[in-house]
């Protein structure tokens, strides 16, 4: 668990290309959300 934590320190490598990825996915699941395909 600690070696986690290490990896996941901030200013990290892991940490910062998980920080990217969860930006981007939250990104095109709040598009998702919000331009609702149907209505248009």
């Amino acid at each position: 668990m600690q070696d986690v934590a290490a990896a996941l320190g901030f200013g990290q490598p892991l940490y910062m290309v998980l920080y990217g990825v969860l930006i981007i996915f939250f990104c095109f699941f709040y598009t998702a959300l919000v331009f609702n395909s149907r209505e248009t």
